[in-house]
């Protein structure tokens, strides 16, 4: 039922080019985090596009996501992964956003394919099941809508995304197990 693209992770090369870069932009070189932007702007703007449904609100999530990090790379551990670090502010951006009623959680017609990047499946039939699986994530609480979002549109694991989420793995699981659930059963006469 879902697509299992390949993982968005980067390598501990692509992490050392990474610190590279933060320790310029830590050296007071402001261009250099453009650079960050540059290779990090689709997996940030497609789980806003994910979590908030709407185009508009993923851009302005993507936007303060990255001017939260680069107000808080000071605070980035250089032992740690920074596409992690930066995909954890961006999805609790996400959520704070939802949560403060920023923007309407759309259903169904909410998956507009041309905006999100990266999404290459392959056929028109798994782009249709998959432009159908984002569009229902308006239906799910935003708990289990990011767990959600993350294991099976993202390819993350349970354990990455228990880092991501502070919470417990079995927590995790719950909380797929039960966006599965509400899916099956608002969409399974459909």
């Amino acid at each position: 039922m879902f697509s299992r693209r390949g993982s968005r992770r980067l390598n501990t090369e692509s992490n050392a080019e990474d610190i590279g870069i933060i320790k310029k932009v830590l050296g007071k070189d402001k261009q250099a985090f453009a650079a960050l932007v540059d290779k990090y702007k689709n997996p940030v703007y497609n789980l806003a596009f994910r979590m908030t449904g709407s185009r508009f609100d993923a851009d302005d999530v993507a936007q303060e996501t990255f001017i939260k990090a680069y107000r808080n790379l000071k605070s980035f551990r250089q032992d740690l992964n920074f596409f992690s670090w930066l995909y954890s502010i961006a999805l609790n951006t996400a959520r704070n956003w939802l949560k403060a009623g920023k923007t309407p959680v759309r259903c169904a017609a909410a998956a507009d394919p041309e905006h999100i990047a990266d999404t290459k499946p392959g056929t028109d039939a798994k782009m249709s099941s998959n432009q159908e699986i984002e569009g229902m994530l308006g239906i799910l609480p935003e708990k289990y809508r990011a767990a959600f979002v993350l294991k099976h549109l993202e390819n993350y694991t349970c354990e990455e995304i228990s880092k991501m989420l502070k919470c417990p793995e079995g927590t995790v699981r719950v909380r797929i197990h039960r966006a599965k659930q509400m899916l099956y059963e608002r969409f399974k006469g459909t």
